[in-house]
């Protein structure tokens, strides 16, 4: 059997994606600086 992924589902599901990893280094990041000043 064979599958065929059609490229604007791929480019959908990339789009998604990045969005999802800019929110999340975004989050990681206000995290971090939070942490570093609570240590301090």
């Amino acid at each position: 059997m064979l599958y065929v992924l059609k490229d604007e589902a791929m480019a959908d599901l990339q789009s998604w994606l990045a969005n999802a990893e800019a929110m999340w280094t975004m989050q990681l990041s206000s995290h971090k600086a939070h942490a570093a000043k609570a240590r301090k």
